[in-house]
C-alpha cells in the first residue's frame, strides 16, 4: 500500500535537493533497493499486515530496516524489523526462540512479540519481526555526544519514554518530523529513504537492553567465516581461523567498554587487514604461532607477528589522551581492566564471571555506577 493509496495527515516532509544529501547520508544505501540483498520498499503511512501503520524510521543494518509503527488494533507503538530475503538475519527468530526458552530473565533482552511476511514487487518474501519500541542504540548516541558517556554499539539499546503518546503529530513534536526523499523503483513503485529519529536526552530511560541476535550461535558451533560485521568488535583469533567462543564475546564486550569510557572506537576500520593492523598498533605484536593462519580477503602482514614490534599508539597513551582529567588510581584500574579483556590468547582472557569479580572492573563500576 503506498502513501498515495492511503492519504493520511502529516507524514513528514520531502526534502529539497539542497538537503537531500543529509537524508541519504543517514539512511540506508540507495543501491540496496536495486541490487544485491534488497531492502523492502517502505513509504511513511504504509500499512503492513492490515494493522501496522508506518510512522517513522528507527534505523537500518546490513540485513534489515527498522521502522516505528502504530498497531491500529492494540493502539500502541511497535518497532518493525524488516529483513532482506536470504540474509543471515532470517536466523534471528530461531535464536530468539532458544533464548526465550532457556534464559530465565529476558527483561534486558529485546525479543520479538510477533512475526509475519510481506511480499515485494519481485515476489520475494521479507520476514518482519515485531518488537516493543526501544532506541536509540549506543552507536546513535555516540554520534550525538561530544564526550564519553557477537557485541557492538548497535546491539545495545536505550529505553525510550513514549508511553501513551498515540497522536502522530505529538510524536513528531518529540521525535522530529520524518525527513525523506523518494526512490523510484524499476517496477514503477516508490520507496522512501527516511532519516532516522533523533531522540532527545529527556526521552531516554536509565535502562538498556541487548538486541539483534541474528549472528548468535550455540557454543561449539562451527561457522564460516569466523568473523562478522562490524569487524572492529571481532577478536583477533577470529581472523586466524579459530572458532568463536565466550572469550571472543569478552573481547567484543571490552571493545564496547572502551568505547563508552574513551568516547571513541579503538578499532574503527571497515576491513579486517586494517583492523588487525590497528590492534597491533595499540596492543603490540600478535602471538608468533598465529603466523600463517590469517584468513580473509586481503593480505596479512608478517610484521604483525614480529615479537620485537612495539605498539605505535599504546593503550595507556590513548587512555591518557582521551581522559586527561582522571587520576592515577582510576587510570591504573582502567588499563588493568582493558588489558585483561584485550589479552590475545583466548584461553588467557578473563571469563565473564572473572571479569565481574575483578578488582579493577569493580572499582570502575563503583565510580560510574551499575
Amino acid at each position: 500500500m503506498s502513501l498515495e493509496d492511503n492519504p493520511l495527515p502529516d507524514y513528514g516532509d520531502f526534502v529539497g535537493s539542497n538537503d537531500k544529501f543529509e537524508v541519504e547520508d543517514l539512511a540506508e544505501p540507495r543501491e540496496r533497493y536495486f541490487q544485491g540483498l534488497l531492502y523492502y520498499p517502505i513509504c511513511i503511512g504504509d500499512v503492513l499486515d492490515q494493522r501496522y501503520r508506518i510512522e517513522h524510521k528507527l534505523g537500518h543494518g546490513g540485513y534489515s530496516t527498522v521502522w516505528m509503527a502504530y498497531n491500529m488494533q492494540t493502539k500502541c507503538d511497535v518497532a518493525l524489523k524488516i529483513h532482506v530475503p536470504g540474509s543471515e538475519g532470517e536466523n534471528e527468530p530461531n535464536m530468539q526462540n532458544e533464548i526465550i526458552l532457556n534464559v530465565q530473565d529476558t527483561s534486558n533482552l529485546l525479543t520479538y512479540k510477533n512475526s509475519f511476511y510481506v511480499r515485494d514487487y519481485n515476489s520475494q518474501n521479507h520476514l518482519v519481526l515485531v518488537f516493543p519500541v526501544w532506541g536509540p542504540s549506543l552507536g546513535s548516541c555516540f554520534r550525538q555526544m561530544s564526550t564519553s558517556a557477537h557485541l557492538n554499539n548497535r546491539n545495545v539499546m536505550w529505553g525510550i519514554c513514549l508511553s501513551n503518546i498515540y497522536d502522530t503529530d505529538t510524536k513528531y513534536k518529540y521525535l522530529g518530523r520524518p525527513q525523506k526523499s523518494k526512490v523510484y523503483l524499476r517496477s514503477g513503485s516508490i520507496a522512501e529513504m527516511v532519516a532516522p529519529i533523533i531522540v532527545s536526552k529527556d526521552l531516554l530511560r536509565e535502562t538498556v537492553c541487548l538486541d539483534d541476535f541474528g549472528h548468535a550461535i550455540r557454543p561449539g558451533t562451527s561457522v564460516t567465516p569466523k568473523f562478522h560485521s562490524p569487524v572492529g568488535y571481532c577478536a583477533p583469533e577470529l581472523f586466524h581461523d579459530m572458532e568463536p567462543g565466550f572469550s571472543s564475546d569478552i573481547w567484543s564486550y571490552m571493545c564496547l567498554c572502551s568505547e563508552l569510557y574513551l568516547g571513541f572506537r579503538l578499532f574503527w576500520s571497515t576491513g579486517s587487514p586494517a583492523i588487525v593492523s590497528e590492534i597491533v598498533d595499540v596492543l603490540g605484536s600478535l602471538p608468533e604461532h598465529w603466523k600463517g593462519y590469517y584468513r580473509d580477503l586481503g593480505t596479512g602482514d608478517d610484521s604483525w607477528y614480529d615479537q620485537s614490534r612495539k605498539p605505535s599508539d599504546p593503550l595507556q597513551a590513548m587512555i591518557m589522551r582521551a581522559r586527561p582529567e582522571i587520576g592515577n588510581t582510576e587510570r591504573s584500574h582502567v588499563l588493568s581492566m582493558m588489558s585483561k579483556g584485550f589479552c590475545y590468547l583466548p584461553e588467557s582472557r578473563l571469563s565473564a564471571e572473572e571479569l565481574q569479580q575483578d578488582a579493577s572492573f569493580r572499582a570502575i563500576m563503583e565510580i560510574y555506577g551499575r
